[in-house]
């Protein structure tokens, strides 16, 4: 990380005293960066002595691309894809390549079809067969407490066409 200066005095905007009314740390909503490259996601907390008095704050941002890269991978055909609580994209494989032709998700898009997302909202955990992508592929998926982000895997249909 890196210390960010400013001409400004944060101490007095709005960020630094919603912070300061935070109980505990915060994750905030993710946004990409300048470039429009990555996902980042915010997180501050304020920092308090023993008695609980207010110091200050500290914030940083998770590019997601390295959860992309190094947790997101996989060695066949099958997409590990990771989305946030209403279906948008968050991190996957699919974003770091180069070849944007062969991308089937966009950074904070929203993810396949109406039909995939309403399950994601409807249960916890399933799997739906899907042609959303042009081919038959199964679809499963899991919420991620207490986030509510939804780690999805889609995989060819060996029984489809």
């Amino acid at each position: 990380g890196r210390a960010v200066e400013s001409a400004e005095d944060l101490r007095t905007s709005r960020w630094y005293e919603d912070i300061r009314q935070q109980p505990k740390s915060n994750w905030g909503t993710p946004y990409l960066d300048s470039e429009g490259d990555d996902v980042l996601l915010p997180l501050s907390a304020p920092m308090r002595d023993p008695d609980g008095k207010f110091l200050g704050a500290l914030s940083m941002d998770l590019a997601l691309d390295f959860v992309a890269h190094n947790l997101l991978r996989t060695e066949d055909d099958d997409a590990l894809i990771l989305l946030d609580a209403e279906g948008k994209v968050l991190a996957a494989e699919d974003l770091l390549r180069s070849d944007t032709t062969a991308k089937r998700v966009k950074a904070l898009a929203p993810f396949g079809d109406e039909a995939l997302r309403a399950a994601f909202r409807d249960d916890e955990v399933g799997a739906v067969a899907t042609r959303a992508f042009g081919r038959a592929e199964i679809i499963a998926f899991d919420h991620i407490d207490p986030l509510g982000w939804i780690l999805v895997l889609v995989a060819p249909d060996p029984d489809g066409p």
